[in-house]
C-alpha cells in the first residue's frame, strides 16, 4: 500500500537546536577552536556606557564572518538566512524560539563601525586561525594534459574537499558596502562616532593578546584582503 504524507501542524514540539545540527558541522568545528572574545574590546570606544543595551556584537561579527563564509553580501539575505538556517542559529547563539537580528542591525553597525573596524576583525580572526592550526600557508597551482593511460579506475581516490568562500575578505567587504544603500565608512544621522580619543582599530587590535607571530610562523600578512579563505582550510594568497 503507497504511504500518504500529510502536514499536520502541531501546537507544542520538543525540539532541540543541539540535537538537529551534527557535532561534526564546520560550524560547530570553527566555534570550538576561534575565540571572538576580542570583539567586545573592539568595538568598546563605539557604546556609551549608560542606555538601552545593544544586541551583542559578537553576533554581529558572527554574522559578518558566515557572510563571508558562504558567499553572501545582501544583508535582507543574511539576516533571512540565520533565521532559517539551523546551523547558523546554532553559531550565532539563537534558539529556536529567538528571533534573529533583523538586516537593519546589520546596517547600523557598518555605519557605526565602518570597513577599518571590519577589516581589523577579519584580520584578527585569521591570527586566531593560524593559531589554532586551520590555516595552510600555501598556494597549490596544477596544470594537465590529456593523454591516454592504462590506468584502472578502481585505483582512483576522492580528494579531501576543501571548504573555499568566494571572495577574499577584502573583496567581501568591499562588496557589502557597495551593494547595501546606507552604509559608508562615516557615521551618518542619528549614528554617533567613537570619541577622537579612542584608539582606532587596528590599534585597539594590536592591544588585544595574542600568540608570538614566530609561534605560528612567518606568514602573518597585516592585510586580510591577501587571504582567501577563513574555515577549515584557509590558504593565504602570496602578494
Amino acid at each position: 500500500m503507497m504511504g500518504r504524507k500529510q502536514f499536520v501542524p502541531r501546537l507544542f514540539h520538543t525540539l532541540s537546536l543541539e540535537a538537529m545540527v551534527p557535532a561534526d558541522h564546520r560550524l560547530r568545528r570553527l566555534e570550538a577552536v576561534l575565540d571572538l572574545s576580542f570583539v567586545k574590546k573592539l568595538c568598546s570606544a563605539y557604546y556609551s556606557p549608560a542606555g538601552q543595551p545593544s544586541i551583542d556584537p559578537v553576533v554581529l561579527f558572527k554574522m559578518m564572518l558566515l557572510g563571508y563564509l558562504y558567499g553572501m553580501t545582501s544583508e535582507r539575505r543574511l539576516a533571512e538566512e540565520c533565521s532559517l538556517h539551523l546551523a547558523f542559529r546554532g553559531y550565532l547563539g539563537y534558539d529556536l524560539d529567538e528571533a534573529t537580528p533583523d538586516h537593519s542591525v546589520l546596517s547600523k553597525a557598518q555605519i557605526r563601525y565602518g570597513s577599518e573596524v571590519f577589516e581589523a576583525f577579519f584580520q584578527r580572526v585569521l591570527e586566531r586561525c593560524l593559531e589554532a592550526g586551520l590555516v595552510g600557508g600555501k598556494k597549490l597551482f596544477a596544470d594537465s594534459t590529456l593523454v591516454a593511460a592504462n590506468a584502472s579506475m578502481k585505483s582512483l581516490v576522492a580528494r579531501e574537499p576543501v571548504f573555499q568562500p568566494p571572495r577574499t575578505p577584502g573583496e567581501h567587504l568591499d562588496q557589502v558596502f557597495a551593494e547595501n544603500p546606507g552604509t559608508s565608512d562615516r557615521a551618518r544621522e542619528g549614528i554617533s562616532t567613537p570619541p577622537t580619543t579612542s584608539a582606532s582599530a587596528p590599534e585597539a587590535v594590536a592591544r588585544i593578546p595574542s600568540a608570538d607571530s614566530t609561534a605560528v610562523g612567518e606568514t602573518i600578512v597585516p592585510h586580510c584582503s591577501r587571504f582567501w579563505a577563513i574555515g577549515e582550510h584557509l590558504t593565504a594568497a602570496s602578494q
